[in-house]
């Protein structure tokens, strides 16, 4: 009698005798994908002892006999997927671009450090290597083209900006021998903040006919001085950062976006600005086009509650008169509401919501601030808008993190996609395990005389279909800026100094299109429109893509809890995981030719390899701006490039640092 309850025990508790993947997926005409099984292979089957030893080597045999040599599965369209990490970083090094980005299995170790044998397996079974596309792919080649895109616009206009600067300084210094009282002192505070400026706050620098008056010379070297411990140089961003003829200009612009002292030669700066825009219709359009390319390509300024710029209030007040206003500063400022009284900049910097959030980040909040954005998003505190180039590329960077609609993620593959938000705003950011530990286990017992078809999900790339329309968006706002401000000519400027042949535009509009065709396939595997098909050739050879073969490495350096506790933020490389896909609601899928000794089922999840963008944080030691392209490559390349070491290489250089 025991012997009997034992075996049915068995019996009940037995999982199907082999499970098996399949070979190949076709997509049919009308959405469904059919899956092809090779069942020839469930004859070498180790559970086939066990099997037989519960139901007897003839009926295992008759078994064996019955299976068809071929099965065939159709799985209906419409369904969504749930992503699910597996494990970390893989161990390998890290490679410098997605070009390189290796196809063959992931690297798995045992506990002692082997390799794991290889194994002979279906096409589409999970642990065979399938690398796709990536979020983290799409995210950093439209980053990186935006970025060249906007350094080509800032050095176009950069030799115009420089001119009009030192119009404003030599036009000031012609009316300075007549001027007296309020309006000299402000001349002298106009010349001494503007010569500051475009001398990228270098005394050696200096405008030399600015040097040639020992008054004006004294006022610069004390403006220079001033400035200096107000301005963050650490603080560069890409692409100033990054681009030759750039860094001159941020400092520049940093220095005339910090406001005049409140003082009478402060007003009486401001109104010398204003005069000088009066006197000259040219000098005033260039100022304008200054700003309107400051609005359209880096944002405009964000200042307390939506008031206009001040130095445009003052503008717009002493318009006609500023020069009689000089002479009467005490009228003119208490004709002004009180909270516009204390004279501004000459150009507040650019800046977007998303900006804004961030830097008003305090304390160890600033340590999770892909986390706080990503939260603020979602529950409606930020607003995330499209109808310019600043703000679509803003709200494409946040969508990395946002919830897609018929994708459901794990929290580790969450953690993942902020990420990957971090390394795109280049915010520092605690990662988890930099290493894969993922450990696989198999059934005992498998005696069932059924053969299982796993029926798993089939992708073409990350689905991130919202996310894929948002940067399309973006670069669509990129060509209409591009074309509203007559620079159909520009070419991009990448971080090596080099330029593309193609025009900007051109680009712009082809990465939309590419984009809403990634958008499209990856809703629906069906997706035919003219922009799908030709995504999908691009899926068949993305790697091969020249924009795919630029080195990634990059450095930033972004503010602490104070300024002693600057954090570098250095995009170090590719590497890769993996994430196990799986249906996140029931899906239909059925035999097409019905058979009972074969069970189908859609618990089953396909594991894919996901190239992943690694960006290490460690603190400033000191006040050390963001590392030199080449000297990143050169500090990476001189290390194991394995994840687990990254981030002890660039502390070693930061503190090494001269």
């Amino acid at each position: 009698m025991t012997t009997l309850i034992l075996a049915a025990h068995l019996v009940l508790a037995a999982s199907p005798m082999a499970d098996v993947w399949p070979y190949k997926a076709q997509l049919q005409a009308d959405g469904a994908i059919e899956y092809v099984y090779d069942l020839t292979p469930v004859k070498a089957s180790p559970a086939l002892a066990d099997a037989r030893d519960l139901h007897g080597a003839d009926a295992v045999a008759a078994f064996l006999k019955s299976l068809p040599k071929e099965a065939r599965v159709k799985l209906a369209p419409g369904y969504a997927v749930s992503l699910r990490a597996v494990g970390g970083l893989e161990a390998a090094p890290v490679v410098s671009n997605f070009a390189l980005v290796s196809e063959d299995a992931f690297l798995r170790e045992t506990a002692l450090g082997k390799k794991s044998s290889a194994k002979l397996r279906p096409a589409l079974h999970p642990d065979e290597p399938h690398l796709i596309l990536s979020a983290d792919v799409v995210v950093t080649m439209v980053r990186d083209f935006e970025e060249a895109a906007l350094a080509a616009s800032e050095l176009e206009l950069e030799p115009a900006r420089r001119s009009f600067w030192n119009s404003v300084i030599s036009s000031t210094m012609l009316k300075l021998p007549s001027t007296a009282g309020d309006s000299r002192e402000g001349a002298i505070s106009l010349i001494a903040r503007v010569a500051a400026a475009t001398s990228c706050l270098d005394s050696g620098k200096v405008n030399p006919a600015v040097l040639e008056n020992s008054e004006l010379k004294t006022a610069t070297a004390a403006e220079i001085s001033k400035l200096t411990g107000k301005i963050d140089l650490t603080l560069m961003s890409p692409p100033w950062a990054d681009r030759a003829g750039l860094s001159c200009a941020w400092v520049r612009d940093a220095s005339l976006a910090i406001p005049f002292e409140n003082s009478r030669a402060g007003t009486a700066a401001v109104l010398t600005m204003v005069e000088l825009l009066d006197r000259s219709a040219k000098l005033s359009a260039a100022f304008d086009a200054i700003r309107t390319r400051r609005n359209v390509t880096i944002g405009q300024p964000i200042l307390v509650n939506g008031k206009p710029e001040s130095f445009n209030l003052w503008r717009a007040h002493a318009t006609g008169k500023a020069d009689t206003l000089l002479d009467a500063l005490n009228e003119f400022i208490e004709a002004l509401p009180a909270d516009e009284r204390a004279p501004g900049a000459l150009l507040n910097p650019g800046s977007t919501p998303v900006g804004k959030f961030i830097n008003d980040i305090e304390g160890a909040a600033r340590s999770s601030a892909a986390d706080e954005l990503a939260s603020a998003a979602e529950e409606g505190r930020l607003a995330l808008k499209n109808d310019t180039w600043p703000l679509a590329r803003d709200a494409a960077a946040v969508a990395i993190a946002l919830k897609e609609k018929g994708v459901e993620v794990d929290s580790t593959w969450h953690e993942r996609q902020l990420g990957l938000l971090s390394a795109e705003l280049r915010l520092p950011h605690q990662a988890g395990d930099r290493g894969d530990r993922s450990a696989t286990t198999e059934p005992t017992d498998r005696t069932d005389l059924k053969v299982r078809l796993n029926v798993p999900p089939s992708i073409e790339l990350e689905p991130s279909p919202a996310l894929l329309n948002r940067l399309a968006d973006s670069v669509t706002q990129l060509a209409k800026t591009i074309q509203t401000l007559k620079l159909q000519s520009l070419n991009p400027v990448w971080a090596d100094g080099s330029k593309d042949a193609t025009w900007a535009l051109q680009e712009a509009n082809r990465l939309a299109s590419l984009l809403r065709g990634l958008s499209e396939i990856s809703q629906s595997a069906s997706a035919t429109s003219a922009e799908a098909l030709v995504a999908r050739r691009y899926l068949a050879s993305w790697k091969a893509d020249p924009r795919l073969k630029r080195d990634i490495r990059a450095s930033a350096v972004t503010p602490g809890i104070t300024r002693a506790e600057h954090q570098h933020v250095a995009i170090a490389g590719v590497g890769r995981r993996q994430v196990s896909v799986g249906f996140a609601s029931p899906a239909k899928a059925e035999l097409i030719e019905p058979n009972a000794l074969l069970l189908v089922t859609t618990d089953a999840e396909q594991t894919y390899i996901v190239p992943s963008v690694v960006a290490v944080t460690a603190p400033a030691p000191r006040e050390i701006g963001p590392l030199k392209v080449s000297t990143l490559r050169k500090m990476f390349d001189a290390s194991t490039r394995k994840p687990a070491d990254l981030e002890g290489a660039l502390l070693e250089h930061l503190h090494a640092a001269p």
